[in-house]
């Protein structure tokens, strides 16, 4: 076991080692927010993080009266959780295209939303993609 001098040493082991255990290999495809074509400013990169998926569900609340009111919320979907210390450079936007490459079929996800607000991880919420 190694020794550490401090939390910072010690986050990044934890974090390699359950990236070890549970990260995949994934595809960044960057695409344009105003366009939705291929951003070629920023290139397509393959990297290891974390890919959570649930079932995704839809759920109305409301009623279906045309005097009421109905809406839909969807519950699921996806998160990747990247290490920010090993792929700080990795920047994500809406719209952007992640493809699982070491599962069946290869399925794809559209970024939503990235929540870069924990030191440990960028944590990506992805939707189908459409």
């Amino acid at each position: 076991m190694p020794i550490v001098s401090g939390n910072t040493q010690l986050r990044d082991l934890v974090i390699a080692g359950n990236d070890g255990d549970f990260a995949e290999r994934v595809q960044l495809r960057p695409k344009s927010t105003i366009t939705g074509r291929a951003d070629t400013a920023r290139d397509i990169m393959e990297f290891r993080a974390i890919l959570r998926t649930a079932e995704e569900k839809v759920h109305t609340l409301g009623s279906n009266q045309s005097e009421g009111f109905s809406t839909e919320i969807r519950t699921g979907g996806a998160r990747l959780f990247v290490d920010v210390a090993k792929f700080s450079a990795i920047e994500f936007n809406k719209s952007d295209v992640i493809k699982a490459l070491e599962r069946p079929g290869e399925p794809v996800f559209e970024v939503l939303s990235v929540d870069i607000r924990s030191h440990r991880r960028l944590i990506v919420e992805l939707g189908k993609k459409s």
